[in-house]
């Protein structure tokens, strides 16, 4: 299954039905990297861990896709012990 843009079609710019909205695994599916690196980028902490160009690459991956926070998903994040 490919990634999803905010379109509605994947990476090869196939039409795909599924519903949802994206995740960040989407995103980093879509740039080509892990999941960790999305972390980094949305939570502030990729200075010095991710290169400026990884880091742009992220952003842009999450703007074709339409990526929004979970706000559910950040409260429980936020609430979790370390």
């Amino acid at each position: 299954m490919g990634v999803r843009a905010a379109d509605g079609t994947d990476s090869a710019g196939q039409r795909q039905e599924t519903a949802g909205r994206p995740t960040s695994r989407d995103v980093a599916r879509l740039a080509g990297v892990s999941h960790t690196a999305v972390s980094f980028v949305f939570n502030g902490r990729a200075e010095g861990n991710l290169s400026p160009a990884t880091q742009e690459r992220i952003r842009q991956a999450a703007a074709r896709l339409g990526y929004r926070p979970d706000p559910v998903a950040r409260a429980c994040a936020a609430a979790a012990p370390p």
